[in-house]
């Protein structure tokens, strides 16, 4: 991967760190879900990550997620041991969570994994559909280490980022889409969630961290049944896309922080819409 000579010169620091996603997300540095949330929008990235007044991101589908990487990074016995299943006068008649059941949540030991019957039984089938996988079984029986983070610095910037799983030569993320046929629409997430930036800023990073020059792999997970799996890459061109991308990005963003200019270019003005789909 190419670098600036002046980049290549200097000593490539890294740290690596095995602290809990919950802390993870504390820490300072330009991740990359905030490179995605600045190619959004800036004035979104500055609220969130500058000033920190975005509300948190919650929704059914995060926490499903997160209990499927659970799932992925914890051997079976202790992903069973740690399970604790709501009882019914905790669940809603949708399966999630009641008001009850949230406080129950909250009340748990830490190691403690609580879940709902309805969620249990939709990880259950998720992570069968991985098993069905022969190159996704390839990956978790090459795994060397899951779930470690990442801290260096980047065009003079500190950076961090959360690898779900690595094998010896190439790491690897574990992805959750509600489209039954993943292979058909996952270059169509790519765009929408900057999933490209992701492969760039990862990359990156293993290769600070003494990994050969590789492409991300993506195990993609349909939430639909059958819960189809597909590991994926993307091709090399559009990484490299979006790597001039994010350099453009963390340029932009010591730009806008030095001068604290977050506002888009048209606030301030009335803008004439554009309709492109519509005759005069």
């Amino acid at each position: 991967m190419d670098r600036s000579s002046e980049e290549s010169a200097q000593p490539l620091t890294v740290e690596i760190s095995r602290e809990p996603a919950d802390q993870y997300h504390t820490w300072p540095g330009i991740s990359c879900s905030a490179l995605k949330d600045y190619q959004a929008s800036p004035l979104g990235y500055a609220l969130r990550h500058v000033f920190r007044t975005a509300p948190a991101k919650t929704s059914a589908a995060l926490r499903g997620g997160t209990l499927l990487h659970l799932r992925h990074e914890l051997p079976e016995g202790v992903w069973r041991e740690r399970l604790v299943v709501a009882e019914n006068n905790l669940v809603t008649s949708t399966g999630h969570l009641a008001k009850l059941g949230e406080r129950w949540l909250a009340e748990l030991p830490p190691d403690a994994i609580g879940i709902t019957p309805a969620e249990l039984a939709a990880v259950d089938s998720q992570w069968a559909g991985v098993l069905r996988n022969p190159a996704a079984v390839s990956l978790l029986e090459r795994r060397v280490d899951a779930e470690f983070n990442v801290r260096w610095r980047w065009d003079g910037h500190s950076m961090r980022c959360r690898c779900d799983g690595a094998t010896l030569d190439q790491w690897y993320d574990v992805k959750t889409t509600s489209d039954a046929q993943p292979l058909q629409q996952f270059a169509s997430s790519v765009k929408r969630w900057g999933y490209d930036l992701q492969s760039a800023v990862y990359e990156e990073a293993a290769i600070r961290a003494g990994w050969p020059a590789h492409r991300l792999v993506f195990v993609v997970i349909s939430t639909v049944w059958p819960h189809q799996c597909h590991v994926v890459q993307l091709p090399a061109n559009t990484v490299r896309r979006a790597r001039d991308r994010v350099l453009q990005y963390l340029s932009e963003i010591k730009h806008r922080t030095q001068f604290g200019h977050w506002l888009p270019d048209d606030y301030g003005e009335i803008t004439e819409l554009k309709m492109p789909f519509w005759r005069d």
